[in-house]
């Protein structure tokens, strides 16, 4: 049982880190009349700051942005019925005096680029020399990628329930504002945490989003190559350029596996085929929001 517990000013410590963090150190001496007391029973005293409260002096003096984020007790060597409760504190983030379950999402943002065939230019123009042909090297375009990396505590972590169903796949309903289709789960990760006795998964996800096309994770490729097709026989066929020659590089084909006429008036759009590669899942259920 606990009979006395005074505050040890000579124990008091405060520090600033180069990032701006401040940390301040409280030092309480707790007297028992058991010295078969654990520590547990000493850190349960309501007169031992508690985790998550705000670092404050009996002079007065308060800092709302410290929580204390770290309790201990030690026995004395000297006298087993003597303790030494110390209490740490921290400016890190007003989010950590929350239990780990019930923090915020925490976001990060960044670019990356990706590169999509192309036929034409941003002014229209067809990509093909002055004599109609497509280039050897096919050409492609750079295009933005915003990269959303969003960060949030869980109580567990099933493979099988938080893993399969949704990496590399996309979204099946409307997300943050984003239409379906246009946001890619690129990667989850999870991790084992403990912290004042709790433990947690912190888990990551790593979205790709791009709107710069309908259903723009699909595969696309320019519709292209040496061989036309005979969908009455079934059978394939030498695409022969308007000179009677084999192609020495690929035609545009018109998706029907015909030449694409690029030298008539007008000149006919390029095609590109759509195939879907990628799944879909809803990722409201991840309740980042919340």
């Amino acid at each position: 049982m606990i009979v006395a517990v005074e505050e040890i000013w000579a124990g008091r410590v405060g520090g600033k880190k180069p990032n701006g963090e401040i940390e301040y150190v409280r030092a309480f001496r707790v007297q028992t009349n058991n010295a078969y007391d654990a520590a547990g029973t000493i850190l349960a005293s309501p007169l031992i700051p508690a985790y998550g409260e705000v670092y404050s002096e009996q002079n007065g003096f308060v800092d709302e942005n410290a929580f204390c984020l770290d309790r201990g007790a030690q026995q004395s060597p000297e006298d087993p019925t003597e303790w030494t409760a110390t209490c740490r504190y921290n400016t890190i983030s007003s989010d950590q005096q929350l239990e780990p379950l019930s923090r915020s999402t925490r976001y990060e943002w960044a670019t990356e680029w990706i590169e999509k065939a192309v036929a034409k230019d941003l002014d229209g123009n067809k990509i093909v020399n002055s004599a109609m042909e497509t280039f050897e090297t096919p050409a492609v375009q750079a295009v933005p990628v915003l990269v959303i990396t969003a960060s949030k505590n869980y109580a567990v972590f099933d493979e099988d329930l938080d893993y399969f169903p949704y990496i590399d796949r996309v979204n099946s309903e409307e997300f943050w504002g984003y239409d379906p289709g246009q946001v890619y789960l690129d990667d989850i990760r999870s991790s084992t945490q403990q912290e004042a006795g709790i433990q947690f998964y912190p888990r990551t996800y790593r979205f790709k989003i791009r709107t710069d096309e309908a259903n723009p994770w699909n595969w696309k490729p320019l519709d292209q190559g040496f061989m036309n097709w005979d969908p009455g026989n079934e059978v394939q066929y030498t695409a022969y350029t308007r000179d009677g020659q084999p192609p020495a590089r690929p035609v545009l084909l018109d998706g029907g596996g015909q030449t694409l006429a690029i030298w008539a008036t007008p000149t006919p759009e390029p095609f590109y085929h759509n195939f879907r590669l990628k799944g879909s899942a809803n990722f409201n259920d991840f309740e980042l929001d919340d």
